[in-house]
């Protein structure tokens, strides 16, 4: 795909691109996501919260935790994390801080989104794998052995669940490194957006095809970006909710 100009939101459409690297890798499959990535609504959802955060309501769309609040290399210590533990109760709880195994990193969590499979999970109950927490980025803080392309200190997305915590073990080949510049807030929506990406690349959609998509939430409208950054003139969207 071409390289798109840098627009309004041209941080977002540039991880958009990036992004695909990782999908590549990974052979991904597609879903649809609930987060979201205009910046006034972003600004609206996203409030920052302390490392104690007790979640009271599902509708809190990250945890952030405070810079240094997660010293690297430290060790056989606790760290906080949310737990999951049956329709509408989720709990932050102390849990034991685990050294990253072999080919993995330990990730310092600056935001997680909630995706609508989340939300889907405390209102009706988990998945039978759960992804509860898994729209994440962060600071590397910790390398495990057998790791050669990250570093502690990169600023990575995480494509992982479990990352409701002040810090999450990774999987080398599960990690995106993010630009120094790019906003925390946008690095968050880069996993949903992946999938808007996913679904572009799987279409083989070229600019000159006219393009209908079915829903105008955050990942139609994702979709939409990524049309309208490749070229594509003609695109369809329709929505059973007035409100979109």
């Amino acid at each position: 795909m071409p390289s798109p100009e840098m627009t309004g939101f041209g941080s977002v459409v540039a991880g958009f691109f990036q992004v695909f690297e990782i999908i590549q890798r990974m052979n991904a499959i597609a879903r649809i996501k609930i987060s979201k990535i205009k910046s006034r609504e972003t600004d609206r959802f996203l409030h920052k919260q302390p490392a104690g955060l007790t979640i009271r309501n599902v509708r809190v769309t990250q945890y952030a935790v405070p810079d240094g609040a997660y010293p690297s290399g430290r060790k056989g210590q606790t760290m906080k994390k949310t737990i999951y533990s049956g329709i509408r109760n989720i709990r932050v709880e102390d849990v034991d801080d685990i050294e990253p195994g072999r080919g993995e990193v330990k990730v310092n969590i600056k935001y997680c989104g909630i995706c609508g499979s989340d939300l889907h999970e405390y209102l009706h109950g988990p998945f039978p794998e759960s992804p509860f927490g898994h729209e994440a980025c962060g600071t590397i803080v910790a390398i495990g052995p057998g790791v050669s392309d990250f570093n502690t200190g990169d600023r990575v997305c995480t494509l992982v669940p479990g990352a409701y915590a002040e810090a999450v073990n990774c999987p080398q080949e599960r990690l995106l490194k993010i630009p120094n510049d790019m906003d925390w807030k946008r690095a968050t929506v880069l996993e949903p957006l992946s999938g808007a990406a996913y679904a572009i690349d799987r279409g083989r959609v070229q600019p000159q095809d006219t393009v209908f998509i079915a829903g105008a939430g955050t990942v139609g409208l994702m979709l939409l970006m990524g049309l309208k950054a490749m070229g594509v003139q003609k695109v369809y969207m329709t929505d059973v909710l007035e409100n979109r």
